[in-house]
């Protein structure tokens, strides 16, 4: 579900926040616009709790998808994403072995 819980302005994007965690089985998933369509060179970054400090970052392929690996004994990510010309969407999300699905990531238009 796409929330918007904290909206911020940084150069005219706003960043929007998921209001829940978003369960996966891997740390990977796809960047979409509201059309359904995939967003190439979308900025995936894994950033600190406080969504201040990136950790590292990968780049969603031609397809919108990306992947980062997991790194041992973590369960909670931090993830922004970020593309030119979109709002800035922000997620926790936590990775089980039981539950969970593939992250679809809507990027809204830019305000």
């Amino acid at each position: 579900m796409f929330v918007q819980v904290r909206p911020q302005s940084f150069a005219d994007v706003e960043a929007i926040e998921f209001a829940k965690v978003q369960l996966s089985k891997t740390l990977g998933g796809i960047v979409v616009d509201a059309s359904g369509s995939p967003i190439p060179g979308t900025q995936v970054l894994e950033v600190s709790a406080d969504w201040n400090t990136t950790i590292r970052s990968t780049t969603a392929n031609a397809a919108g998808r990306w992947s980062l690996q997991p790194i041992q004994k973590r369960r909670t990510y931090y993830l922004r994403f970020r593309s030119n010309g979109f709002n800035e969407v922000r997620c926790r999300v936590r990775l089980s072995k039981f539950r969970g699905k593939e992250p679809r990531i809507t990027l809204p238009v830019g305000t």
